[in-house]
């Protein structure tokens, strides 16, 4: 088993740091690009019922999800780099692929792979950032790695939804094909340190070999937020339509997006100075907030509010947990640390639409919203129990 020592450098801003949050960009804008109109596309392409184009759009989470567990053990053996090329590069060709898909089940096919290699590009890339980023400002340098997906959550879902509307969908595609061409000619320019090592050597099937028990419980925090969060995505605008605010609704990722940007350098740098209980307990209780002025919202101002709350907790939620899971975890386990991570968060994201899809015939939009917005509150008592309260002991013990 090897190990794998990094220097601790005060500079956070270096060309590395600066290529992977590029990169980071072009890979998330890919999946966001793809992710709101793909549904459509089938519909309209291939006339299929909205079940099967569900299933088109939410295979790529399954992709990418069967992606974390079967790299997330590999990408230090492999070697970052050229992991994050395996995935820029598999990536493109189903970008390219979406041209010719034949029919519904290809298309599926296509988007499971695409999904696949979104997954070994997040895995790759979080690792990367794990190890470059020095470890005493890494709440400040996973904080700001993170605005990269916020600024792609923010234009993909816009273009395309605009390329949609004029049926653009054969120009879309090639746009994001064109993103992961640029995705490639960042990654040529890394020059990382070589952070290969070999595997941990085990003669029977273990499950440490694909998930890092020790960041299981933290994971678990942002699987619950996830999952509440999944649930305004999923059905913003069927909400917003019965609720009479469509107008409003589409500056609601906006807003939820400015709300990141503002939040998550503010965030990084306080969890480096006072520790994540600080941030944490705060933040989890102005999420549940969010969604219950989202639950019960009654105005645009009101729902723009909501967006705000909502946006700024998700956001800080993830990066703080995330910077936690690093810190748990030994430097040559982090690669299955980032998969564990993000499979518990793809779980969360999946998981929600199902629920809440069960629980809207029989108590309404409003209803199924309030009964997330408990479950957010559980969340607070959860992140408590299960790490909260281990940091206040280490604190006062």
């Amino acid at each position: 088993m090897g190990q794998i020592d990094i220097p601790e450098k005060g500079k956070l801003w270096t060309s590395n740091f600066k290529l992977v949050f590029t990169v980071n960009i072009f890979s998330s804008l890919a999946f966001y690009l793809l992710m709101i109109v793909i549904s459509g596309f089938a519909i309209q392409q291939y006339r299929v019922s909205e079940s099967q184009a569900g299933v088109a759009a939410s295979i790529f989470i399954i992709g990418a999800l069967v992606a974390r567990l079967v790299f997330g053990k590999r990408v230090l053996k492999i070697g970052c780099k050229k992991t994050l090329y395996i995935g820029l590069i598999l990536s493109l060709v189903m970008c390219l692929f979406y041209l010719i898909a034949s029919g519904i089940y290809p298309l599926i096919l296509v988007r499971f792979l695409h999904g696949f290699g979104f997954g070994i590009c997040s895995t790759a890339l979080g690792t990367i950032v794990a190890l470059i980023v020095p470890p005493r400002r890494s709440g400040e340098g996973i904080g700001y790695y993170g605005l990269s997906q916020s600024i792609s959550t923010a234009i993909g879902p816009f273009l395309g939804i605009l390329f949609a509307r004029g049926g653009h969908y054969h120009a879309l595609f090639l746009v994001a094909a064109f993103v992961m061409v640029l995705g490639l000619i960042c990654t040529k320019y890394l020059n990382l340190p070589d952070f290969r090592i070999e595997d941990e050597k085990s003669s029977s099937f273990s499950i440490r070999q694909y998930i890092e028990p020790g960041v299981i419980p933290i994971s678990f925090i942002s699987l619950i937020a996830f999952c509440c969060y999944s649930t305004v995505v999923s059905f913003l605008s069927l909400y917003a339509a019965e609720t009479g605010l469509t107008a409003a609704a589409k500056y609601f990722f906006i807003v939820y997006a400015v709300a990141i940007l503002v939040s998550r350098p503010i965030t990084g740098k306080l969890y480096d100075r006072i520790g994540e209980n600080l941030i944490m307990y705060p933040t989890f209780l102005l999420f549940v907030l969010g969604l219950l002025a989202y639950a019960l919202t009654v105005s645009g101002g009101w729902l723009l509010f909501a967006a705000a709350l909502i946006g700024y907790g998700i956001g800080t939620i993830q990066s703080t947990t995330q910077t936690i899971s690093v810190k748990l975890t030994p430097r040559h386990r982090l690669g299955i640390a980032n998969s564990t991570f993000f499979v518990l968060t793809d779980i969360g994201m999946g998981l929600g639409p199902i629920v809440a899809g069960l629980l809207i015939p029989e108590l309404g939009f409003r209803g199924m919203y309030l009964v997330f917005t408990c479950l957010g509150f559980m969340g607070l008592f959860a992140y408590h129990f299960l790490h909260g309260k281990k940091v206040m002991k280490k604190s006062f013990g």
